[in-house]
């Protein structure tokens, strides 16, 4: 008897502690305790709680797969669909560029992955202009997550050996490369302001009025001041593919008429 006491206080101890996988409840005995012990590192309410456990939901899954992979919460769908558009746009930059435009393989890293990556982050923050929610935010936050790595990378290409048509004889940039350049960088401070701006009760950002637009027409100046040159001239298209700027520009302002029919 004398035994079993200190075992039964010993279990107690541990139960307190955390220290063993096993409790003991005075109506069953020794239990298991894993799933007590598992739940303390659970926020309650959390989507990755069990559904058999003592906080109830789903099933336990990582934060970071249901970030990415999860088609029910709004920043799986928003990754879904930013990798959906790299596919393409990656698939048509490599093409036009490397397979018939002559540009070398190597420059795949950077040069041809950051015009990918800018239309993905056009195509995002002019979805998430035209929607409402939590879905907004989530679509709104990793466009503009492309539209910063876009920056970076143009950064690190910004000169006359990748970059020719942006230049003067001189080495300084041209008048049009100046106000391409002034485009993008007030869309990404408005950007930045928007992701900054409270938050509503429902979870969705505060967007100014007018904001969205303001971003989407100056990318569409951002492509157009640098671009259009090349534009007039399809013959000069490798197999007759219209350079990413000109799609750029089209979509920005397809996205432009369509928030201004869905706002009436």
């Amino acid at each position: 008897m004398a035994t079993n006491e200190v075992a039964v206080n010993r279990a107690r101890r541990a139960n307190q502690t955390g220290g063993l996988a096993t409790r003991f409840d005075p109506r069953h005995g020794f239990v298991n305790n894993s799933a007590t012990v598992a739940s303390r590192f659970v926020p309650r309410g959390c989507l990755c709680a069990g559904a058999g456990s003592p906080r109830g939901g789903r099933a336990p899954e990582t934060a970071s797969g249901a970030l990415f992979t999860r088609t029910d919460h709004p920043m799986g769908r928003s990754w879904i669909v930013a990798a959906q558009v790299m596919l393409v746009a990656m698939g048509y930059a490599v093409l036009r560029y490397v397979l018939l435009g002559g540009v070398s393989a190597d420059r795949l890293p950077v040069f041809i992955t950051n015009k990918a990556v800018a239309v993905v982050g056009l195509v995002l923050l002019g979805a998430a202009s035209l929607i409402t929610g939590a879905q907004r935010a989530a679509f709104g936050a990793v466009g503009f997550g492309c539209v910063l790595l876009h920056l970076l990378l143009s950064l690190t290409v910004l000169s006359p050996a990748y970059l020719a048509k942006l230049y003067a004889a001189d080495g300084r940039l041209t008048a049009a490369a100046e106000w391409s350049m002034l485009a993008g960088a007030v869309a990404t401070l408005v950007l930045y302001m928007l992701s900054t701006a409270p938050a509503k009760p429902t979870g969705a950002r505060s967007l100014r009025p007018g904001a969205g637009q303001l971003v989407l027409a100056l990318s569409a100046i951002h492509v157009l001041a640098i671009g259009y040159p090349s534009w007039s001239q399809p013959d000069t298209w490798p197999g007759h593919l219209p350079p990413i700027t000109l799609l750029s520009f089209l979509i920005a302002i397809g996205l432009l008429a369509a928030r201004r029919v869905t706002s009436r």
